[in-house]
């Protein structure tokens, strides 16, 4: 599984039913051709990763299937210890002008 393959499976369960088009808006930025995004969702079609279905619009959404819904858990961001025997920013400036 690719990183393209996360994001757009993170994408899916957040938006469901979103296009391709607005899957590589929201992954790439506003204004990325849509085929590299079109692609990855049809090969997690494939997979059984997404299901692919005309919209009441007539375009076509992507949606999480139970498995890629479980898989795609978030994990939790890792703590960042913070060292206290450094001086902060103020007691630098303290120390050099005074």
């Amino acid at each position: 599984m690719t990183s393209l393959d996360d994001k757009i499976r993170a994408e899916v369960v957040k938006h469901p039913g979103i296009t391709d088009r607005s899957l590589a808006e929201a992954i790439f930025g506003v204004g990325t051709p849509q085929q590299r995004v079109n692609g990855a969702c049809r090969n997690l079609a494939a997979n059984g990763m997404l299901t692919r279905a005309f919209r009441s619009d007539g375009l076509v959404g992507n949606y999480a299937t139970a498995e890629s819904a479980a898989k795609n858990v978030t994990k939790p961001e890792p703590t960042v210890a913070v060292d206290s025997s450094f001086f902060s920013e103020d007691e630098v400036k303290r120390v050099l002008e005074g």
